[in-house]
């Protein structure tokens, strides 16, 4: 295993005991490995794409504590590598994913995702434990070492 990957697995055993600090590390993992798609007639669906078996137990694990939510976990061909798998996870019921869209501060005043998911709301990040959350989840969905 890399070294990014024992430092990876390190810190999905790390337990964010805040439901503030969840919702960061949320937060950090939809920003950096997350979508929002359109679904039909005026919903939304999230979805999380990963190649670390790791990172998707983390926000599944993440998603239940602070939402009470499952998301739907199915394994994919890796786009980027023939021989690996992906794991994408998808909150698929509009209501669910309108909670966590609001909750981590990634909907515009209309109540509409915001275009760019590359960015932390100041709110979300306010404390300094949330804040080492988030950067433990951006790191977790993005983040390598060498």
């Amino acid at each position: 295993m890399s070294f990014s990957g024992e430092v990876k697995e390190e810190l999905t055993r790390q337990q964010s005991p805040g439901r503030h600090c969840q919702i960061a590390e949320i937060a950090a993992i939809l920003c950096m490995s997350g979508s929002v798609e359109e679904q039909e007639p005026s919903g939304y669906r999230i979805r999380v794409v990963t190649e670390n078996a790791d990172v998707a137990a983390r926000f599944t694990a993440l998603t239940r504590r602070a939402f009470h939510i499952t998301p739907d976990d199915e394994i994919t061909a890796s786009p980027a590598r023939r021989a690996s798998e992906a794991r994408c996870l998808t909150i698929q019921n509009p209501e669910d994913a309108r909670r966590v869209l609001s909750a981590v501060k990634l909907l515009d005043s209309e109540g509409r995702p915001t275009l760019d998911l590359t960015l932390a709301n100041h709110l979300v990040v306010r404390q300094s434990c949330c804040r080492r959350a988030f950067i433990r989840g951006a790191f977790l969905a993005s983040g390598s070492m060498i």
